[in-house]
Protein backbone atom coordinates (compact mmCIF):
# COMPACT_ATOMS: atom_id res chain seq x y z
CA UNK A 1 0.00 0.00 0.00
CA UNK A 2 1.54 3.51 -0.91
CA UNK A 3 0.54 6.38 0.80
CA UNK A 4 0.66 10.10 -1.03
CA UNK A 5 1.51 12.62 1.12
CA UNK A 6 -1.07 15.78 0.90
CA UNK A 7 1.48 17.75 -1.29
CA UNK A 8 1.84 14.39 -3.89
CA UNK A 9 -2.48 14.24 -3.67
CA UNK A 10 -2.53 17.86 -4.55
CA UNK A 11 -0.04 17.79 -7.33
CA UNK A 12 -1.81 14.60 -8.77
CA UNK A 13 -5.46 16.62 -8.57
CA UNK A 14 -3.74 20.03 -9.97
CA UNK A 15 -2.16 17.77 -12.86
CA UNK A 16 -5.90 15.91 -13.63
CA UNK A 17 -7.27 19.55 -13.79
CA UNK A 18 -4.39 20.81 -16.01
CA UNK A 19 -5.55 18.06 -18.21
CA UNK A 20 -9.01 18.28 -18.26
CA UNK A 21 -8.59 22.17 -19.12
CA UNK A 22 -6.08 21.56 -22.13
CA UNK A 23 -8.81 18.12 -23.10
CA UNK A 24 -11.29 21.41 -23.39
CA UNK A 25 -9.35 23.96 -25.18
CA UNK A 26 -8.21 21.01 -27.81
CA UNK A 27 -11.84 20.25 -28.30
CA UNK A 28 -13.07 23.48 -28.86
CA UNK A 29 -10.04 23.69 -31.42
CA UNK A 30 -11.38 20.91 -33.07
CA UNK A 31 -14.79 21.55 -33.24
CA UNK A 32 -13.87 25.36 -34.43
CA UNK A 33 -11.61 23.29 -36.93
CA UNK A 34 -14.91 21.60 -38.15
CA UNK A 35 -17.00 24.08 -38.18
CA UNK A 36 -14.23 26.22 -40.50
CA UNK A 37 -13.86 23.08 -42.86
CA UNK A 38 -17.76 23.01 -43.35
CA UNK A 39 -17.85 27.29 -44.28
CA UNK A 40 -14.83 26.34 -46.67
CA UNK A 41 -16.54 23.95 -48.84
CA UNK A 42 -20.18 25.98 -48.72
CA UNK A 43 -18.17 28.39 -50.26
CA UNK A 44 -16.85 26.18 -52.29
CA UNK A 45 -20.12 25.31 -53.62
CA UNK A 46 -21.40 28.95 -53.28
CA UNK A 47 -18.75 30.36 -55.87
CA UNK A 48 -18.72 27.45 -58.57
CA UNK A 49 -22.63 27.59 -58.44
CA UNK A 50 -22.34 31.36 -59.02
CA UNK A 51 -19.51 31.32 -61.44
CA UNK A 52 -21.74 29.09 -63.58
CA UNK A 53 -24.95 31.50 -63.13
CA UNK A 54 -22.83 34.51 -64.07
CA UNK A 55 -20.65 32.32 -67.33
CA UNK A 56 -24.41 31.68 -68.50
CA UNK A 57 -26.05 35.11 -68.41
CA UNK A 58 -22.58 36.27 -70.07
CA UNK A 59 -23.09 33.25 -72.69
CA UNK A 60 -26.74 34.54 -73.72
CA UNK A 61 -26.04 38.09 -74.63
Amino acid sequence: VTYLTPLQEWSIYSLQCWAKALDGINGHQLAAEKRLKSHDEQLMLIISVVGRYSMQRYCDH
